[in-house]
């Protein structure tokens, strides 16, 4: 090859690879772009939700007649069902559940899985309580309850630990699914249970809609945080990362 041509490859090929290094820099960030963005609107939520709880605004009386309103059109049929859905949000199915996936995930050497699952539950049970301490919120009263809880109201805790373990599996499991449908069909599944999950809270008169939005809005701070987390660490280290 001629030295002037040479030279003319080289001259374009420097900037091509420049420009190739950027595009893919700049899909590495793209994740913790996206997880950055959802810690910022969880926190933003969550302090509005709390702002206005604390202060008794519009979303009180909102809370209450809707309350009221779910308790008074129950029927026996969708009180047994969302009775058997709420299961799946407390501790006694979601520790379990964690402990089980984590223990999986470490039998496939995946240690940064294993500690992504276990904190995203650890840290959401964690920081519900702490708030709940804080803010020491009286749950719904009904003469006639459909269920009973124990403990403070806001922000619920059913809502925050499903949206934080729920939440995890399901990224997991997009992360090693091929097609893009099947990400989207199971992260729409995590989200249909999360969400049915929170809805029963309200249903069976348990927590006021301010508690379960505040609870979700703390799960996804917590799991965003997670998740950012496990992507640094893949990063320093990906040989440790599993």
């Amino acid at each position: 090859m001629p030295r002037g041509r040479r030279l003319s490859v080289r001259s374009y090929g420097r900037p091509l690879r420049a420009w190739q290094e950027r595009e893919r820099l700049l899909w590495l960030d793209q994740p913790v772009l996206i997880g950055l963005l959802l810690l910022a609107a969880g926190l933003w939520a969550f302090a509005v939700l709390s702002e206005d709880v604390a202060t008794g605004d519009q979303i009180v009386s909102l809370d209450v007649r809707l309350a009221n309103w779910l308790h008074e059109h129950a029927r026996p049929a969708l009180t047994r069902a969302f009775l058997v859905i709420t299961t799946l949000g407390s501790s006694l199915v979601l520790v379990p559940v964690a402990a089980a996936a984590a223990l999986w995930l470490l039998r496939r050497r995946r240690s940064a899985d294993a500690v992504f699952v276990a904190l995203a539950l650890a840290g959401a049970l964690a920081l519900n309580g702490l708030f709940k301490s804080v803010f020491e919120r009286e749950r719904p009263s009904f003469p006639d309850p459909l269920a009973e809880a124990s403990w403070f109201s806001f922000p619920s805790g059913h809502a925050s630990a499903s949206i934080a373990l729920y939440g995890a599996l399901a990224l997991l499991a997009a992360r090693w699914l091929r097609s893009w449908s099947a990400r989207a069909a199971c992260l729409g599944a995590a989200a249909a249970l999360v969400a049915l999950i929170g809805f029963s809270r309200l249903y069976l008169g348990v927590h006021y809609l301010s508690d379960v939005l505040a609870g979700f809005s703390l799960g996804l701070v917590w799991l965003a945080a997670c998740t950012l987390f496990v992507i640094l660490l893949r990063r320093e280290r990906p040989g440790e990362a599993g």
